[in-house]
């Protein structure tokens, strides 16, 4: 539970904050595009369907043959 509050404020502190600057509106307004994936992919690292850097270590690996 503690890293739930860890990451809730981590994102409240980075995200929210900066978005309310008017300066950065342009890249804040389309949440679609950079929160919801990211809630997603969070989501399936959490349930264990993906490892973190799977996508990386693919890639790395994939014209090595063991």
């Amino acid at each position: 539970m503690l890293s739930l509050w860890i990451h809730i404020r981590a994102f409240f502190t980075v995200v929210v904050v900066s978005c309310a600057h008017p300066v950065n509106w342009e890249q804040c307004i389309r949440v679609d595009q950079w929160l919801l994936p990211e809630v997603k992919e969070g989501y399936r690292l959490w349930t264990g369907e993906i490892t973190p850097y799977e996508r990386e270590r693919n890639y790395l690996n994939r014209g090595v043959e063991p």
